[in-house]
């Protein structure tokens, strides 16, 4: 029988993993944590294609991950970084990183 606590932290493990639980994600957050910030960096660090980085990096800015930050305006430039929700984030991706390495 799931109590009501349960059916929460399903929800919330769900929603979680429909955020970050995807290999493009969970690499842009290994190179976000290791100081990547511009999209070039993200495209040589994770292999992505141009349309699957702009689509991840676009969703991971909408769910407050990561905040898009206007570091040029001629041409018009912007980078990525960690918000706190993100940066939240650590403790989950060291772990499974953790478990990868065993």
């Amino acid at each position: 029988m799931l109590l009501v606590s349960d059916v929460a932290l399903h929800i919330s493990v769900t929603r979680a993993i429909d955020v970050v639980g995807d290999r493009w994600a969970l690499l842009i957050l290994r190179d976000a944590f290791q100081g990547a910030r511009r999209f070039e960096e993200f495209v040589e660090r994770t292999g992505a294609t141009r349309a699957t980085l702009t689509n991840r990096l676009r969703a991971l800015v909408e769910e407050g991950i990561l905040d898009r930050v206007r570091y040029s305006t001629s041409p018009p430039r912007f980078e990525y970084r960690l918000t706190r929700r993100g940066r939240d984030l650590f403790p989950v991706a060291l772990a499974a990183w953790r478990w990868d390495r065993r």
